[in-house]
């Protein structure tokens, strides 16, 4: 069972689902890659994460 994570502050909003992918770059994390949504019935799978992660990988490339 997931925990939802405050992403953006004081917001009341309700998020049904989300995926938080860092941004690793020689060993640091530089940010992360949010991916959320407040529709009702909305479940990320594996290829909503895997997805990420290569934007992530991308980004790091580039940040490195």
């Amino acid at each position: 069972n997931a925990t939802m994570c405050e992403i953006i502050k004081e917001d009341n909003s309700e998020y049904v689902s989300q995926v938080i992918v860092p941004i690793n770059a020689s060993g640091d994390v530089l940010g992360a890659i949010i991916l959320f949504s407040k529709e009702q019935g909305v479940v990320f799978k594996e290829l909503e994460v895997k997805t990420l992660s290569v934007m992530a990988n991308f980004l790091a490339k580039q940040l490195e």
